[in-house]
């Protein structure tokens, strides 16, 4: 039994050794992936607008927008609110080559037309933009990315000319969710890139030339008179290159050909002497490391057994048992609509045989129409945002695929009406 106990521990200890060396000798080799390209812009909204790059290309925060731990939150509004990201005049003059990256949580109603982000020339006579380029991850209506711009000139209908991507790619599913998008502007093409997953790519006739000087350029708003954005936003980058796929992957985090390793193990062969009371190896879900993986659950308290505890009456038979006492619900994670109709068994239905059984005492109760909303499981840095974002169904990729079960049982008197 104990050689058995020391085999395992050096199996586990093997197994683990395995998992890290991947990404510790891919760290190099990533970061070259950059190597050789230049920014023109880098907004990391740790001071403010500050540019990071270097080249001084300072955004002006207006008001309303908050600016806090590397995110730029943007309310929305109508408008004339200043509540909207201005780039300087003039920085995307002449640049035929540009990738334009940024993490961004869509929190837009999309009950109306607005760009999350836009650059092109000033209004003309007929306070229109004659020539811009137009990004939103979701529009109205079609609930698709609209990535367009103005690939010939019509001044009194500057949207009559608009050539990209619109109603192509189904985005519903990245709202209220980080995602990455990359913008990449060619003088022929552009194309664009979601999590690092290529959506396409459009042929041109206008290169960003074509459209002048004095360009104006803004994150939440565009010259149209349309209301402004609501969203998140987060590492925004613009480059004088057109990155490549590989590229666009690496600047959102997404680590590929990962090298395979091998080891060979001759259990015979005791080099070390472990001790008899070492069995095994400890692993801590930090930070939800395993979330997706090793544990691939995506709902936090899904058998509302999660609740704030403090000492309680040790004179009681269930804190003799239980060596504690409940305090507040045992809601935690989850948020109803209407509220008033969700409720959790209380405590003193604990053991009950109204439960699923004596390990899952607490269950949820509904009356009438409700929903119920979990946050899953999400980044200690992130707390509201989610680790394991539900994605798109794509049959090609095999992707958003999800397996879903529940134990339900109705009332008594419930008809089913």
């Amino acid at each position: 039994m104990r050689k058995m106990k020391k085999l395992m521990s050096l199996l586990l200890a093997v197994a683990l050794l395995i998992g890290i060396l991947p990404s510790m000798g891919m760290v190099h080799a990533e970061e070259d992936l950059l190597a050789g390209t230049e920014l023109l812009a880098r907004y990391e909204f740790q001071e403010g607008g500050k540019d990071s790059s270097g080249n001084h290309n300072d955004a002006v925060i207006g008001n309303g927008v908050t600016v806090q731990n590397g995110i730029a939150s943007l309310p929305g509004g109508t408008a004339d609110s200043p509540a909207y990201i201005t780039l300087p005049q003039g920085m995307f003059d002449k640049q035929d080559t540009l990738t334009i990256t940024m993490w961004l949580k869509d929190n837009d109603p999309r009950s109306s037309w607005l760009a999350a982000f836009f650059f092109g020339s000033q209004n003309n006579s007929n306070q229109k933009p004659t020539n811009y380029y137009y990004f939103v991850p979701c529009e109205k209506q079609h609930n698709t990315l609209k990535l367009v711009m103005t690939d010939s000139v019509n001044e009194s209908n500057p949207g009559s000319t608009e050539k990209g991507f619109r109603e192509s790619i189904n985005t519903e599913g990245y709202h209220g969710v980080w995602t990455h998008y990359a913008i990449v502007i060619r003088p022929d093409s552009m194309s664009c890139y979601i999590d690092g997953e290529s959506v396409g790519i459009q042929p041109v006739s206008r290169k960003v030339s074509d459209f002048g000087t004095g360009l104006q350029s803004y994150i939440g708003k565009s010259n149209y008179p349309d209301p402004l954005y609501q969203g998140d936003f987060k590492d925004f980058r613009i480059y004088k290159n057109a990155l490549s796929e590989a590229q666009v992957r690496q600047v959102a985090g997404i680590k590929d050909n990962v090298e395979n390793y091998t080891m060979d193990i001759d259990g015979d062969n005791v080099t070390k002497t472990l001790s008899d009371s070492l069995y095994g190896l400890f692993y801590e879900d930090i930070n939800s490391a395993a979330d997706g993986g090793l544990y691939p659950e995506m709902v936090k308290n899904y058998s509302f057994e999660n609740a704030y505890m403090q000492k309680g009456n040790e004179g009681s038979d269930y804190f003799k048992k239980n060596g504690y006492e409940t305090v507040g619900h045992y809601k935690l994670h989850w948020v109803a609509s209407p509220e008033e109709n969700f409720d959790v068994s209380p405590q003193s239905a604990q053991g009950t045989g109204e439960s699923l059984n004596e390990n899952n005492p607490h269950y949820a109760v509904l009356t009438g129409n409700v929903s119920l909303e979990n946050g899953g499981f999400a980044p200690q840095s992130n707390p509201n945002g989610a680790a394991m974002p539900v994605k798109p169904y794509d049959a090609e990729k095999k992707t958003g695929i999800y397996t879903f079960s529940v134990y339900a049982k109705a009332q008594n008197g419930y008809n089913g009406k």
